[in-house]
């Protein structure tokens, strides 16, 4: 018994609008590359000499062609590259204090220049604890960037130039932040005859007042560019070309990932201001 008509006619409408609505979809180059490639190793067809039935030859078996080559290969994004250096100095510094307390440990502070040591990388600690939340807020706006361009941003550049300079600006600030605080500790502190620190009193006005200007500069460098770094990534443009004009909201995760380095940085800011106060 034949099939309906009329449900043949219905189906081959249901396939059509798919094929249609697919051409429709947005795709970028290396997408489209790929799926070029794929219909090239599959769309010849070589006759037989004899007029069989043919078969299929792969124009391409064995010779697959690499998105990239030496040449074309894009450099790590300055995103890559902050979130390293902070990566680094974060273990470097939390890998250091825990081998001075299990050396302190085991030998029972029996070793007064391992005890010092341990005392000065501790107070290293929260200034390195901005490492962990710019990485994340980094990553997020690389992710929202990577969404915006589909995979293409060193074409459309983004995250856009002024916010890669921010973070730049805002790794360097931590870095410096930490080699400013080893010089401070060796100019202000000592250890008495039992390994305690206790701080050296300073009777110049001047020398304070350039410690607490560097202090304030740094910390002004790290929340300047974290700043700049949330603004970008809220108002980062999207290609027209992808997009049609209609930019993607923000992402559930980029919005709670800015409002928890806010609430961090806003927290930590109120306790450095009444240190200084003190």
């Amino acid at each position: 018994m034949d099939d309906n008509p009329k449900e043949q006619k219905a189906l081959a409408k249901k396939k059509a609008k798919v094929v249609e609505d697919e051409d429709k979809t947005v795709k970028p180059d290396w997408m489209k590359a790929m799926e070029d490639s794929d219909d090239e190793e599959t769309a010849e067809i070589e006759e037989s000499p004899g007029g069989g039935s043919g078969k299929k030859k792969s124009r391409s078996q064995g010779k697959h062609k690499a998105m990239f080559t030496e040449k074309t290969m894009p450099k790590l994004s300055p995103t890559v590259l902050c979130v390293m250096m902070l990566a680094w100095l974060f273990f470097i510094v939390y890998t250091a204090l825990a081998l001075l307390r299990t050396v302190n440990q085991l030998s029972r502070n029996r070793f007064g220049s391992c005890l010092r040591a341990q005392q000065m990388v501790a107070m290293l600690c929260p200034y390195v604890m901005f490492a962990p939340m710019l990485s994340v807020l980094f990553l997020a706006t690389r992710m929202r960037a990577i969404q915006l361009a589909q995979g293409d941003t060193e074409r459309y550049q983004l995250p856009q130039p002024w916010v890669q300079s921010a973070m730049y600006l805002a790794t360097y600030g931590v870095m410096l932040q930490v080699v400013f605080k080893l010089l401070t500790f060796s100019l202000n502190y000592r250890f008495d005859a039992q390994g305690t620190v206790v701080p050296v009193p300073s009777e110049s006005r001047l020398a304070r007042s350039v410690v607490a200007v560097l202090k304030y500069g740094l910390m002004a460098c790290i929340y300047g560019g974290f700043t700049a770094v949330c603004v970008g990534a809220t108002i980062m443009p999207a290609p027209k070309e992808l997009w049609d004009g209609e930019t993607p909201p923000l992402s559930a995760s980029l919005r709670c990932t800015m409002m928890l380095t806010s609430t961090f940085f806003l927290i930590y800011l109120g306790l450095s201001l009444f240190r200084t106060a003190e």
